[in-house]
């Protein structure tokens, strides 16, 4: 069966990788609900916000955003500002674009990053050859135009958890920022200024 020529000056999947040009990906702006709205409000004043549960015996900082702690049950939710930092839970290397979108991307890095705030969030990592389960990472907002993506780095000259199962090690530092977590907005009225 032959396959239609491709149109003048096209180039293969791929080829702005290879070529070290930077690789433009066009992907579908995600969805904004009720329950997530401020979520993505904040990746798009390069802010990383998430939900707390206000049971005083919970406390729990959790993603994504709903509307009920999935722990206690709580409804009651403050939102408090990540410091982005954590470590690679677990992770994927696409080697396989899903999409054409995504062809110029392969290979990249989805992780799971369980953040020092004590709750897992879902983003590529960069760069993809040093990500690692357990590797230290922080965040940063990657723009696509009207929306933005959160996305990690590995930070260099910062050890991780080797040898430590991510969980136990974010869990350590998740009780003591749960403690001093402050709520956006406490203390200026709410306005986040």
């Amino acid at each position: 069966m032959a396959t239609a020529a491709p149109p003048p000056g096209a180039q293969p999947p791929g080829a702005a990788r290879l070529s070290g040009a930077t690789p433009v990906t066009r992907v579908t702006p995600p969805v904004v609900d009720e329950d997530s709205a401020f979520y993505w409000a904040g990746l798009r004043a390069h802010r990383l916000l998430l939900q707390r549960c206000e049971d005083v015996e919970c406390r729990r900082v959790r993603f994504p955003p709903m509307p009920g702690c999935p722990w206690c049950g709580g409804v009651g939710s403050s939102i408090v500002e990540s410091s982005g930092r954590g470590v690679v839970y677990s992770q994927v290397r696409v080697h396989r674009a899903f999409s054409d979108a995504f062809a110029a991307d392969v290979p990249y890095v989805v992780a799971t990053v369980e953040l020092d705030d004590g709750c897992r969030v879902v983003g590529r990592v960069e760069p993809e050859e040093r990500s690692a389960i357990g590797a230290a990472v922080e965040a940063f907002h990657h723009d696509h135009g009207e929306w933005t993506e959160l996305r990690f780095r590995v930070v260099a000259g910062v050890a991780g958890v080797a040898g430590v199962a991510p969980a136990s090690a974010a869990s350590a530092a998740s009780a003591a920022s749960q403690a001093s977590a402050e709520p956006v907005g406490a203390g200026d009225g709410g306005t986040g200024a």
